[in-house]
C-alpha cells in the first residue's frame, strides 16, 4: 500500500478525518459533491479531487508524507517511537503562529506515525469583516471593510453642492458675500479685481502718489489739502485702500481732514468733455481742481493734532457690500463713521484711555484702535452696535495696527516693542522688535518697519523673526535719525519698503531674501518723505474682508437605536488659486436646535489639507463625543488679484455604529 494512503486511513481511523486541521478556526464541508477535502487544497477522497491527500491537516501538503523524514522527523506519517506521544506543530507562514486566530496545534504519535497537526490554526485564505485578524499579519480586516471603515451596510456619503444630494443655497446657509458662478462653484460675491497700485503718501509735500506697482509708473499725484503742501510728517494720518481701489487719506493740517482718490471712476465734475487729473510727479492740480479727488471733508476734533489715521470698512448688506470709513480722533479718544460719499453719518465710538494712533478691521468687521498717549491699552469697537472692548498690557503704547486673516492683531510703537495680541486667548506677545510700519502677507508673513532702518519678517506661526536688508538698513538712528520705515504688500505679493527721511522706495520678493539680504529693486526715487501707518494698496483688507464668505451646511447622522453617528471624513472638490484657501470648522449636536450652543472646532484648511480630510481624527483631536447632527462651517479666503476660491462640491462620509481599526 503506498505511504499516502496509509496516512489517509490513520486519520479516518483514529482522528475522525483529521478535522484538526482548521482555517480561519471553523471547519467546514469538504468541496465538490465528489471529493472530501477538508484542507480545501482540491486534494482529498473521491473521484473529483485532483488526487489523493496524505495530510488533511495542511493545504499545503497532499502527497510526500513520511518521505522527508531527515529535515522534518515531525513530519506527517514519519516514524515515532513512543506511542500516543505529543509535540506542537504549525504549518502555516513563518512569523503568523499566535498572531491574531492563529495558533499552534499538536501532533500524535498513532501506530508509530506522527498524526497530521491537529489543533492548529492557520491563516485564512481572505480576510474578512469580523474584527479579527483572520490571516495573521497584524492588521484586522484589511481590504475588507467598507469606505468607512466599518462592517455595517449602511456606510453613506452625504453631499452638497454642484450634483450634490442638495444644491448650494446661499440665501438660507451663506452669507450675503458668496454666489453661484455659471459652473456651479460657491464662490465670494466680489466682482472687483484688486488692481496692481500702490498709493503713496508724501508728507514732505502733502500729496499722495498712485504708482502701478507692475511698470512703476508714478501715473497721478494728488494734492491732500488747501495750501502749497509740505504737510509734515508728524500731520499726515493715514491711508486706506478699498476692494474697488479708491483711497482715503487723512491729514490733520491745514485742517484736519479726509480726502477720497478715485482710481478708475473719476468724474468730468465740470462738464467741459476733459477728465482734469494729474498724470504724474510733475503734474501735480491745485486742490480741489483735480477730479479723481472725489470729497475732501473736514472732521470736527479736539484739535490740530487730533487726526490719525483713517480706514475703510466693507460691510455686508442684503444685496452685496458697502463702503464706510472710520476716521481716528485721537484727543477725543473717539473713532468717527463717514459714508463712502464722505458725509459724517453721526456715529461715533468712545474709547478712551485709547488716545488713538492706528486703527484697523478685523475679519470679523469690528475696528482695532492701538493707543500712543496711554500705555498698553487696545480697543476693540464693535462696529454694529458700537460696543466698546478695551484690553490693557503694562507698558506698551501702540501706534501703527494691522490684523490678519485669522485675526490677530499686530502692532507698533514709537515707545514701546512690537507685539501680536491673540482676541481668542486675550494674550499680548511681545516680539522684541523696535519698529513702526507694518504689514501683513497673504502667505505666512508679518512685516515691520525696524527704528534702525531694517524690515523685520516674522513667522506668523513660530513668531520667529528674521532682519532683512529692504534699502535702509542701518541708516536708523533712534526714533528720528534714520526716518520711519513703513512698509506695505502688492497684489503680486511683493514687499515694498520706504523711508520718511528719503525719496525712495524698494521693493523685492519674499522668496527672494537669503541671510537677510533680499533681492532689491529700486521701484521709485522721485517720493517727497514717503509712507504713512496704514493699507497703501488694498492688500490688507483684502486678506481680511472675509466674513462674506462663509457657508454653513447641515448633514442629518444615525439616531441612537443604530449605534449613532461614525463621521468619518470631509472631501471637496474645490479649484484654489495661489493664495487662496478654504477653512473647514464644525460642530456637533444631538438636535439641530442645539448646534447653536456647540463650539466649532477645525477640520482642516486646504489647500494644506489635502482631500479628503479626516473628519474622524478631527473630532477626536477636539475632544468632542460623535453626535446625530454635523454641522460645516467652510470659509472662503481669496487669494492675490481675483483669484477667489471656487467650491463645486462638499461630501461628508459617515456610518452607524462605532467604526472598526
Amino acid at each position: 500500500m503506498p505511504r499516502h494512503n496509509l496516512v489517509l486511513i490513520v486519520c479516518a481511523s483514529l482522528l475522525q478525518g483529521c478535522g484538526g486541521g482548521e482555517s480561519g478556526g471553523e471547519p467546514v464541508d469538504a468541496g465538490p459533491a465528489g471529493c472530501v477535502d477538508l484542507d480545501h487544497d482540491g486534494f482529498g477522497q473521491g473521484s473529483d479531487c485532483l488526487g489523493d491527500d496524505c495530510d488533511e491537516t495542511d493545504d499545503g501538503v497532499h502527497d510526500g508524507c513520511g518521505e522527508d523524514c531527515v529535515t522534518d522527523p515531525e513530519a506527517t506519517a514519519c516514524p515515532c517511537l513512543e506511542e500516543a506521544a505529543v509535540a506542537p506543530c504549525y504549518t502555516g507562514p513563518e512569523g503568523t503562529s499566535d498572531h491574531g486566530e492563529c495558533k499552534v496545534g499538536l501532533r500524535r504519535c498513532v501506530d508509530g506515525l506522527w498524526s497530521g497537526c491537529e489543533g492548529q490554526i492557520t491563516p485564512d485564505r481572505s480576510e474578512e469583516c469580523n474584527l479579527l485578524d483572520d490571516d495573521c499579519d497584524g492588521e484586522i480586516d484589511e481590504g475588507a471593510t467598507n469606505e468607512c471603515g466599518t462592517c455595517d451596510e449602511d456606510c453613506q456619503s452625504l453631499s452638497v453642492g454642484r450634483e450634490g444630494d442638495e444644491a448650494w443655497n446661499v440665501d438660507e446657509e451663506g452669507s450675503p458675500g458668496l454666489v453661484i458662478d455659471g459652473e456651479g462653484a460657491i464662490t465670494l460675491r466680489s466682482s472687483s479685481v484688486l488692481l496692481p497700485y500702490i498709493w503713496i503718501p508724501n508728507a514732505g509735500d502733502g500729496t499722495v502718489s498712485k504708482v502701478d506697482t507692475q511698470t512703476l509708473v508714478e501715473e497721478g499725484r494728488y494734492a491732500l489739502g488747501p495750501g502749497d503742501g509740505g504737510i509734515g510728517m508728524t500731520a499726515l494720518g493715514g491711508i486706506s485702500v478699498n476692494l474697488e481701489v479708491d483711497v482715503v487719506v487723512s491729514a490733520s493740517r491745514p485742517g484736519p481732514r479726509v480726502t477720497r482718490i478715485n482710481l478708475e471712476d473719476c468724474q468730468d465734475g465740470d462738464g467741459d468733455g476733459v477728465l482734469e487729473t494729474s498724470t504724474g510727479g510733475e503734474d501735480v492740480l491745485d486742490f480741489g481742481e483735480d477730479e479723481c479727488v472725489e470729497w475732501s471733508t473736514e472732521i470736527p476734533t479736539a484739535g490740530i493734532q487730533s487726526l490719525t489715521t483713517v480706514a475703510w470698512e466693507q460691510r455686508v448688506v442684503l444685496d452685496g457690500v458697502e463702503y464706510y470709513v472710520w476716521v481716528g480722533d485721537a484727543l477725543a479718544s473717539r473713532i468717527v463713521e463717514l459714508s463712502a460719499d464722505g458725509e459724517l453719518t453721526g456715529r461715533s465710538a468712545d474709547v478712551d484711555p485709547v488716545v488713538v494712533a492706528g486703527i484697523a478691521v478685523d475679519p470679523n468687521g469690528d475696528l482695532w484702535a492701538g493707543s500712543h498717549g496711554t500705555a498698553g491699552h487696545l480697543a476693540r469697537v464693535d462696529t454694529e452696535d458700537l460696543e466698546v472692548t478695551t484690553f490693557r498690557y503694562d507698558g506698551q503704547k501702540y501706534d501703527c495696527i494691522a490684523a490678519d486673516a485669522e485675526g490677530k492683531i499686530w502692532i507698533t510703537g514709537l515707545e514701546s516693542s512690537s507685539a501680536m495680541f491673540d482676541p481668542e486667548e486675550e494674550e499680548f506677545t511681545d516680539l522684541s522688535i523696535d519698529a513702526w510700519g507694518i504689514s501683513v502677507d497673504a502667505e505666512d508673513y508679518v512685516w515691520f518697519g525696524g527704528l534702525d532702518g531694517f524690515l523685520y519678517r516674522v513667522d506668523r506661526e513660530t513668531l520667529e523673526s528674521e532682519q532683512v536688508d529692504g534699502g535702509f538698513g542701518g541708516e536708523g538712528a533712534g526714533i528720528f535719525g534714520g526716518g520711519f520705515v513703513y512698509t506695505a504688500v502688492d497684489t503680486d505679493g511683493l514687499v515694498w519698503n520706504m523711508s520718511s527721511m528719503g525719496d525712495s522706495a524698494y521693493m523685492f520678493g519674499p522668496d527672494s531674501v537669503d541671510g537677510g539680504e533680499a533681492a532689491l529693486e529700486l521701484a521709485l526715487d522721485t517720493l517727497s518723505s514717503p509712507g504713512t501707518c496704514g493699507d497703501m494698496t488694498g492688500t490688507q483688507l483684502g486678506y481680511v474682508a472675509v466674513p462674506q464668505g462663509i457657508y454653513d451646511h447641515i448633514f442629518d447622522g444615525c439616531d441612537e437605536a443604530e449605534g449613532g453617528t461614525d463621521w468619518r471624513s470631509l472631501e471637496y472638490d474645490a479649484v484654489l488659486p495661489e493664495g487662496s484657501s478654504v477653512r473647514f470648522e464644525a460642530r456637533m449636536a444631538g438636535t439641530v436646535a442645539g448646534l447653536i450652543a456647540a463650539a466649532w472646532f477645525e477640520v482642516g484648511v486646504a489647500p494644506a489639507a489635502a482631500t479628503p480630510i479626516d473628519l474622524a481624527a478631527a473630532i477626536q483631536a477636539a475632544g468632542v463625543r460623535p453626535a446625530k447632527y454635523l454641522e460645516i462651517r467652510m470659509r472662503l479666503y481669496p487669494g492675490r488679484g481675483d483669484a477667489n476660491p471656487r467650491v463645486f462640491s462638499i461630501d461628508v462620509l459617515r456610518a452607524c455604529g462605532s467604526p472598526i481599526g
